[in-house]
């Protein structure tokens, strides 16, 4: 953040930017500022939502259509107000997403993240 407002000459709205996007903690890192939000300020100069509607829940969907049953059942008892304990991972890349047994609840972790 300190290295944004020198570079932009933005030193002045750090806090402002700071209240609006910076929500982010990846287990204990904190000041993890949303990428799509911050390079959308740069361009405007305007505080916005920038990250609403950025996205669509097509690939999550398609994961679960093709997911077998045991996917299928957890997220039906997830829906169910049960809870569910699974392995994250925190790395998991868009390759990946058809080949790791647990991408699914990486990517809607991440989604959550988001706003998604």
């Amino acid at each position: 953040m300190k290295r944004f407002a020198i570079e932009f000459a933005m030193s002045d709205r750090k806090q402002e930017v700071k209240r609006w996007y910076d929500g982010f903690t990846f287990g204990n890192r904190t000041d993890i500022y949303n990428p799509w939000s911050i390079l959308n300020y740069l361009d405007s100069r305007k505080l916005g939502v920038y990250w609403a509607n950025s996205s669509s829940n097509s690939l999550v969907g398609k994961l679960i259509r093709e997911g077998n049953k045991e996917i299928k059942q957890k997220l039906e008892a997830l829906m169910q107000g049960e809870s569910l304990q699974v392995e994250i991972d925190e790395q998991i890349v868009y390759g990946e997403l058809n080949t790791k047994k647990n991408s699914i609840w990486s990517l809607l972790i991440q989604g959550a993240g988001y706003g998604g």
